[in-house]
């Protein structure tokens, strides 16, 4: 990851942020979500979290956050999904694809903050992320 890079990768980043809206704010986990992404690809790897984000049927979908990532990097990635860019990979080819999606999850995340997220009256649902003061 480097600065020129996520700052290249910021204007997309909005874009996708704002795909993420539901009405004028984000659905209600998605900040804890993009969060986990970096911290998932360090701990288990790039393509164990990739398959997990890109998992649909799951009770916490994760794969708007997969798709936003990928459009964020698609310059750099082949393929037509996420997953589809990094199951074939090893070697250099899954380093490079790494620093590109962590980049972009890291411009993602900076984009994410301009838009506030639901809140306990806003929507249905569980809400694990982290509140000071909580």
């Amino acid at each position: 990851m480097n600065k020129a890079m996520i700052s290249g990768m910021l204007p997309e980043a909005l874009k996708q942020a704002a795909n993420l809206l539901k009405g004028e704010r984000l659905p209600k986990g998605t900040n804890g979500k993009i969060a986990a992404f970096g911290p998932g690809v360090l701990l288990s790897g790039l393509k164990p979290t990739v398959a997990l984000y890109s998992a649909s049927g799951s009770e916490t979908n994760r794969r708007p956050v997969a798709n936003a990532i990928f459009a964020i990097a698609r310059k750099y990635l082949p393929g037509e999904d996420l997953l589809d860019s990094v199951k074939d990979l090893n070697g250099t080819g899954l380093e490079d694809a790494r620093e590109y999606i962590l980049s972009a999850c890291v411009a993602l995340k900076l984009a994410a903050r301009t838009f506030k997220e639901e809140e306990d009256g806003d929507a249905a649902g569980t809400d694990l992320t982290y509140k000071e003061g909580s």
